[in-house]
Order: structure tokens, then C-alpha cells, then sequence
């Protein structure tokens, strides 16, 4: 099937040339048409000074060698003109038909209000008008064909390299862009290929540096994060109110461990799929724990017995990003998670998002609450993206707001 460029070009063409072919045709047609007038009015005034000079009494008809025959009329002969030429103003008059044939008729005014018809048979010109019609007609039709055909095959050659390029940039990996290379049909596309290598490059530098930057952060910062877990660990709370203090700095500990990771997922790109699926019914729980320790927030888990070929990594991070956004939303409300084959779904009761944040939720730097960093859902699509998964999220019918990844 041709491509939609193809298409379109070969239209352009087909559109092109039957518009041209008309235009020449209708000129040539209409200047035909008044040469004829023309030509054949100026024969009819010379022939009418001639007729008329010579004697000829009112009522005849007297008919040249030419085929014009001039008609007087005559008042003591009321039928003498026939009616088809008595009804004429006086004039030119073209497409005149009396007794099958048709006519060119000058009507033209005498003294004493006597008029007289000078009548040219032209049927054997209109007929050969009618048959110029038909072949032009003909020639239009042929034209037309020939000129879509030919602009198939035009729109073809023309499309072709553009199509060519357009496969090899999106056959592009978005991991590890590499330039384009050029091929004997890209003579004419040099410009555009050499500034989509110059782009190509210039995107994969700042992916490299944006990396390193982030496996150098990465190294940074979970030495310290390390050390105060170890520390956490050790303290051994004297009271309830110490234990709480502890609980809020393990909790910060992990959020910041977990946001961490997101961030060096998203710069490293794709985790490659495990070997063997994991058990996400016994696994939700487990990653979802740091996370509920001294939360009020209640939490419902609907799941269903599911096994995927999912990072789990990957898969991680986006459903505890899921789960920290309700359990903000619902401080001490309900929060539903939902697991279907090939669905998560994460739901709260809180106050829902706001219409006029809920088309920007993905965008970071847009939250809906107070202390809420902006990147969370901005990372998860991103993460979910690169693996070839489906992130939503909508307010529920009943209130609150609903996440949704497919993964199947």
C-alpha cells in the first residue's frame, strides 16, 4: 500500500495536470468559438452588401453558391420568412434550426421597415464541433489517466528517499544513537542528514554526561544514605515518642533510596526482563512495607494469583511511587490496591486532582500537595515507557484518584 506521502503527492500531480489540461482546453474551445462568431459574422456582413445591391424583389429568396440564402420580408406575404427566423431580433443569431439544419442568421433592418435574414447553413461545422467535443472529451479522459498514472510513478520516485530516511530514523536506537549513514539516494538530502547527525550527536553527549552524572550521584549519595540506615539500625529508642523519631527517619531513608534508584533507572535506561516470572501477588506486599510502617492510611489488596516476566526493579519503583502518592492523598483514609493479569491498579479516597492538574500529572515539577517533589509520576511514565507499559491516572467515579499500569 502506498504511503499516505505518496498518495497525496500523486494526487497533487493528477490534480495538477487535469487543471492545466482544462484550462488549455476551455481556452482553445472559447477562442474557437468567438473566431467562429467572428469570422463567420464578417461573411455574412459582406455577403448581405452584396445581396442587398443587387435588385431582388420583396418575398424571394435568393441563395448563393456558399449556402447563404437571404430571406426579405414582404407585407403582402406574411408567410414569406420562416418562422424560426421571423422571431430574431435583429443581430447576429447563432444555433438557429429551421427543417433539421442549423443556421448562422444576420437579421438586419431596411428602409421602410422591411427586414432582411441572411441564413449560413453551418450544420456541417456543427458537426464537427460535436465531434471536436467528443475527442476532446476523450483526450481529457486519456490525459487524466496517463497524468495518474504518471503521477504515481512521479510521487514514487520523489517519495521514496524521503520514506527511506524516515525508516532509518525510527529504526534509530534511543539508547545508543548512533549518525546516520548515507546511502546513494541521499544525494539530495546531504543538509538534512547532516543536521540530524549534528542533533544525533549532540543528544547522545548530553545523555552520556546526564549518566554519568547520575551514576556519579548515585555513588554519592548512598554512602551517606548507608550510614544512616546502619545508624538507624543501631539506636535502641529509650520511648514510644524515640521510636516514632526513629520510624520517620528510616521511612525518609528509604523514600530517599527509593527515589534514588528511580533516577538512576531513568538515566540508565530499559532494565533487561528477568529470566524467569516473578510472583507480583506475594511481591506487592514486600515492596509496599517500609512504606505502611506507622502510616493511618488503611490498605485493601485485591489480588489476583499473578506471575509476569516483569523487571523487577522497574516494576518496583513505579508501584511504590503509585503507593506513596495515595497514601499522601488518603492520610487516613482507604487505599485499594488492585492486582488483574496484565493490570495494577492503585486507588485512594482522598480528595482526588484537581482539572486542571490532571492532564500535567506527568509533567515534572507539577504536584498537587504540599512537600510533594513533582518527579515521581514523571519518572514512573518514563520507566513504564521505556518498557513498554501503560501509565494512567484519572479521579474515580466515587472520589479520590485511580493509577492504573498495564504491563500485559
Amino acid at each position: 500500500m502506498r504511503s499516505e506521502l505518496q498518495r497525496r503527492v500523486g494526487l497533487a500531480l493528477f490534480g495538477l495536470s487535469v487543471t492545466v489540461s482544462t484550462l488549455v482546453g476551455g481556452a482553445l474551445w472559447f477562442g474557437h468559438a468567438w473566431m467562429e462568431k467572428t469570422v463567420l459574422a464578417s461573411i455574412l456582413q459582406r455577403e448581405a452588401a452584396n445581396l442587398l445591391a443587387a435588385p431582388a424583389a420583396p418575398g424571394t429568396i435568393v441563395t448563393t453558391a456558399q449556402g447563404i440564402s437571404l430571406y426579405q420580408t414582404d407585407a403582402a406575404k406574411p408567410g414569406s420568412v420562416p418562422a424560426a427566423l421571423s422571431r430574431l431580433a435583429p443581430g447576429s443569431h447563432r444555433d438557429v434550426h429551421m427543417d433539421g439544419r442549423e443556421f448562422h442568421v444576420l437579421v438586419g433592418e431596411r428602409g421602410s421597415g422591411q427586414r432582411y435574414y441572411l441564413a449560413y447553413d453551418v450544420t456541417h461545422f456543427a458537426q464537427r464541433e460535436r465531434w471536436l467535443v467528443i475527442v476532446f472529451g476523450a483526450a481529457l479522459g486519456l490525459a487524466a489517466m496517463l497524468s495518474l498514472l504518471a503521477g504515481r510513478v512521479i510521487a514514487q520516485r520523489l517519495t521514496t528517499p524521503v520514506e527511506s530516511l524516515v525508516a532509518r530514523i525510527r529504526t534509530l536506537d534511543r539508547e545508543r544513537l548512533q549518525p546516520l549513514q548515507a546511502q546513494p539516494g541521499d544525494r539530495q538530502f546531504t543538509a538534512v542528514i547532516d543536521a540530524i547527525n549534528r542533533l544525533v550527536s549532540e543528544v547522545e553527549q548530553r545523555v552520556q554526561r546526564e549518566r554519568a552524572f547520575a551514576a556519579a550521584a548515585s555513588h554519592e549519595l548512598r554512602t551517606p544514605l548507608t550510614s544512616i540506615r546502619i545508624a538507624a539500625d543501631m539506636i535502641a529508642p529509650a520511648s514510644d515518642e524515640d521510636r516514632e523519631r526513629l520510624r520517620r527517619v528510616q521511612r525518609a531513608v528509604t523514600t530517599a533510596s527509593a527515589t534514588l534508584d528511580t533516577l538512576l533507572q531513568a538515566a540508565r535506561g530499559a532494565e533487561p526482563g528477568p529470566s524467569s516470572p516473578l510472583a507480583l501477588r506475594e511481591q506487592l506486599p514486600a515492596w509496599a512495607e517500609p512504606y505502611l510502617a506507622g502510616v493511618a492510611t488503611q490498605v485493601r489488596w485485591e489480588l489476583a494469583d499473578v506471575r509476569a516476566a516483569v523487571p523487577p526493579a522497574a516494576f518496583s519503583t513505579v508501584f511504590t511511587n503509585l503507593l506513596r502518592n495515595a497514601l499522601k492523598a488518603a492520610p487516613e483514609g482507604h487505599v485499594t490496591v488492585t492486582l488483574e493479569p496484565g493490570c495494577l491498579r492503585v486507588s485512594d479516597d482522598g480528595d482526588g486532582i484537581d482539572a486542571a492538574l490532571l492532564e500535567h500529572v506527568f509533567e515534572p515539577g507539577t504536584h498537587g500537595r504540599a512537600g510533594g517533589s513533582g518527579i515521581g509520576l514523571y519518572l514512573s511514565r518514563l520507566l513504564a515507557e521505556r518498557q513498554g507499559w501503560t501509565l494512567s491516572v484519572r479521579n474515580g467515579e466515587h472520589g479520590g484518584a485511580v493509577a492504573e499500569l498495564r504491563f500485559g
